[in-house]
């Protein structure tokens, strides 16, 4: 007796699909159903070339879909579940000329395969279960089918409900839908298009704003191509289309959604999301003070780090350089809060008006005006120095100081051209990626890659319902920092204290590969110290604000965790009423005794504040490193440093700073300590630096041994009196860009002396018994974060073993792996 192979089930995009192996290869001989090429074609405006499409048409149209070496009509774009998801058995699908776009889940991957070679070239694979197409059903993200009540996109593979019809009638038509002449076609595969749009909900006229992510290896004439059809034929509004890095945004509607997921070059089509804005008082929590960070023992005069020779790249609403200039590189108004040095400031904007291309307007100084004055705020926390304010504490002297005022500034307007009667325009719509590329297409030949500050994410304010989480955009941009090793800043987000959905991470914050910071408080005295002369004058003290408090505290509207259980944040930095600059072209209240300067609260502030951090560690490295030197930058290895110097924020029902896997802690690994992250560097008294890098391939381990001295008496030699050592380890690596960790990798501590092991992300040492083998030591490994910490208390002196073991790949892409290990001995 034949028993029927067991079905795959997967959520693709919020959508349930089943896998069965049926939807590409039906049996030889069974009669399928199939609207006329002509008729689908003029329904949807979709590309459906006839087999006599000449050159000029593939011009037209695109690349043409045709039969494969079998001589089968196919999709590119197919699912192949795997029994065995070994490299081996990706490198003999990449043998027939296809290639892994993504890991689906449980042994599932979309793949794009060559229509050179025949179906059945990848069927008889040992190792490959099923192939299906990847069909339009699973296209429309969930949550967008949620929102507007539109109903899911049919196809044939029977992954959705489709229109029951005989051979040779029409399917039933909605109203108001154009009828579709239905022929019987045997001995051919079923055609992956709908039949008939799908009946179109309540609501399904009203507009609604989306992304349309395209597959992974297209060019941007290939989604040009796309979209312009789908504007021509009415899918999209007219005008409303934007271009940018395999995604475009466009305006439609709800009804019009399961047309545009038949387009083959679609990946998945999402609700577009609404995008926001997100001292030295700070910089003294930080630990950002001049004379400890002085380069003694290395030059002659000491030499404080200030950031200088590093690069901060920052995207917000607009930068105030004096409204009374003109010209765009003219510094002569500069804000009192920057230094005006030459080659300290890049300004460019990101309205599609300014885009690189023949028909690109030039930038004028208007472009950059901060009309919100968030902008100016953040890029003062993060490179401002000032010598004259009257909200500077006792004993300050006057001085303001970013974490880097050293720095170089590159700066670019996301919330560009506001319309009349409006601080800001509405976000540039494209992706992070493309924030990236066109920074670095501004940055001077020859300096170092910049570190990012990004303070803006997905605004859920008067919203219902779940916030986005991690998806295309956060899966394109992880594997882009993988290859480019960049640190990215990313503001955690407000939403903290949100009643109506749980305050989590989402959207770009949310993604694997950037340094995602969130709130604590900032020192009390500090802000009765500057407001101590407005309590008694409410009409002219700011709105909202709340009395800073214990910076050992995260603030209650600071975001955490993930839809992934991944731990977000990673650092927290002091974001409660952080005194920074303020724009003189905002016409928003500041403190009444100076109009220079203001107080703003959120992750926003906390944001620019560890960039700047992050460009004096670079500076350090770059003076002390000559690896880091050479190569430019390290994301991973700065990211590691600044989490391993960290102070720990346990949460007060759970005060062990050891973080676990699958618990979310909304301080992440600790404030951030900029002297702590300085002291694994190199020094005369300690030539070995405490960290270390490397680049795996498909797999790879590396070890690192260092011995805990004899601990200390506080007082004399009693037992009682012994201060034990503590642990403190921290491996970060770049991960392939998905939603699932797909570079499996672990960090370990092993005690010499009794070969027990501490695991990254758990608790307490597991018996060396419990780990004689790779199988049992793979099953303590952290499976979700490609950060791991070890913070090991009470340690007796002896000889330790740090282990970096990347033992498996999920993605089937086998990519070189850049990671990072940082442990101090406190």
């Amino acid at each position: 007796m034949t028993t029927s192979p067991q079905p795959v089930e997967v959520q693709i995009h919020g959508n349930s699909l089943t896998l069965r192996g049926d939807s590409l290869l039906p049996p030889k001989g069974t009669p399928t159903l199939r609207a006329s090429r002509s008729a689908i074609s003029a329904e949807s405006g979709l590309r459906v070339p006839e087999r006599d499409t000449g050159a000029a048409a593939a011009e037209e149209e695109g690349p043409a879909e045709s039969k494969d070496a079998g001589g089968q009509e196919a999709d590119e774009y197919i699912l192949v579940t795997l029994s065995n998801a070994s490299q081996d058995t990706h490198n003999e699908i990449k043998a027939t000329g296809a290639a892994v776009l993504t890991y689906i889940d449980d042994g599932v991957y979309l793949y794009k395969r060559s229509l050179t070679s025949s179906i059945s070239d990848i069927q008889n694979i040992r190792g490959v279960r099923y192939i299906d197409v990847y069909p339009p059903s699973v296209k429309v993200d969930g949550d967008l089918l949620a929102h507007t009540g539109a109903s899911r996109p049919s196809d044939a593979s029977g992954a959705a409900p489709k229109p029951s019809v005989t051979p040779g009638e029409a399917a039933p038509t909605p109203a108001g839908a154009a009828a579709v002449p239905v022929e019987a076609v045997a001995d051919e595969e079923a055609s992956a298009e709908p039949l008939t749009s799908t009946i179109a909900p309540a609501g399904a006229k009203d507009k609604v704003a989306i992304e349309i992510h395209f597959h992974e290896g297209l060019s941007e004439s290939d989604i040009q191509r796309t979209v312009d059809k789908l504007a021509s034929t009415g899918l999209l509004e007219a005008g409303s289309v934007e271009v940018f890095t395999l995604t475009a945004t466009a305006e439609t509607t709800a009804d019009k959604l399961d047309q545009i997921a038949k387009a083959p070059e679609v990946y998945v089509i999402r609700e577009r999301p609404e995008y926001g804005l997100n001292n030295n008082f700070a910089t003294d929590v930080l630990m950002v003070a001049g004379p400890v960070l002085a380069e003694a023992g290395y030059s002659a005069a000491p030499l404080p780090y200030d950031g200088a020779g590093e690069t901060i790249s920052i995207s917000d609403s607009g930068f105030d350089r004096g409204s009374s200039v003109a010209i765009l590189d003219d510094l002569s108004d500069l804000h009192t809060a920057f230094t005006s040095r030459p080659d300290g400031y890049k300004f460019f904007c990101l309205h599609k008006a300014h885009k690189p291309g023949p028909a690109s307007a030039p930038v004028t100084a208007s472009c950059i005006k901060d009309l919100h004055g968030h902008g100016t705020h953040v890029c003062g926390s993060a490179l401002g120095s000032a010598q004259q304010s009257s909200l500077a504490a006792p004993g300050n002297a006057g001085y303001i100081r970013g974490s880097a005022p050293g720095s170089r500034l590159l700066f670019s307007t996301v919330f560009p051209h506001p319309p009349a009667g409006k601080l800001m325009g509405r976000f540039f719509g494209g992706t992070i990626k493309d924030i990236y590329d066109r920074s670095l297409s501004h940055m001077a030949s020859g300096l170092p890659r910049p570190i990012f500050s990004e303070s803006w994410g997905y605004d859920h304010d008067n919203k219902t319902g779940p916030k986005p989480g991690y998806g295309p955009t956060e899966t394109v941009f992880d594997s882009f920092l993988r290859t480019e090793n960049t640190l990215v800043c990313f503001a955690a987000g407000n939403d903290g204290d949100a009643t109506k959905y749980v305050g989590i991470v989402g959207t770009e914050g949310a993604a694997k590969n950037v340094l995602t910071v969130g709130a604590c408080e900032s020192p009390t005295s500090v802000w009765t110290q500057a407001y101590a002369d407005v309590t008694s004058n409410a009409a002219n003290q700011p709105v909202d604000k709340a009395v800073p408090g214990d910076p050992t505290i995260v603030c209650d509207f600071s975001c955490a965790g993930t839809k992934e259980v991944r731990q977000k944040p990673d650092v927290v930095a002091p974001g409660k009423e952080i005194l920074s600059a303020a724009s003189r072209d905002c016409s928003e209240p500041t403190h009444p005794n100076d109009k220079m300067y203001c107080f703003m609260t959120g992750t926003s502030m906390a944001t620019p504040l560890v960039a700047g951090c992050a460009a004096v560690l670079s500076q350090a490295l770059r003076a002390r490193d000559p690896a880091y030197r050479n190569a430019g930058h390290n994301g991973v290895l700065l990211k590691a440093l600044l989490i391993n110097g960290a102070v720990p924020m346990p949460d007060p029902a759970d005060p062990d700073p050891q973080i676990e896997t699958g618990k979310n802690r909304r301080g992440g690994f600790g404030r951030v300590n900029l002297l702590c992250s300085l002291s694994h560097l190199s020094d005369p008294k300690r030539p070995e630096p405490t960290y270390f890098v490397g680049n795996f391939g498909l797999k790879g381990f590396e070890d690192k041994r260092f011995t805990v001295p004899k601990p200390v008496g506080t007082s004399g030699s009693l037992i009682a009196d012994v201060n034990l050592a503590t642990i403190k380890v921290t491996l970060v690596w770049a991960d392939e860009g998905n939603a699932k960790l797909q570079c499996l990798t672990y960090v370990s501590l092993t005690q010499e002396a009794t070969g027990n092991v501490w695991f990254g992300n758990r608790r307490g040492w597991v018996q060396k018994s419990s780990v004689d083998s790779a199988v049992k030591r793979e099953g303590y490994a952290d499976k979700i974060n490609n950060v791991q910490q070890i913070y090991c208390t009470n340690v007796p002196e002896g000889d330790y073993k740090i282990n970096v073991h990347y033992y498996k790949d999920i993605s089937g892409k086998a990519p070189p792996i850049p990671w990072a290990v940082a442990w101090l001995v406190l």
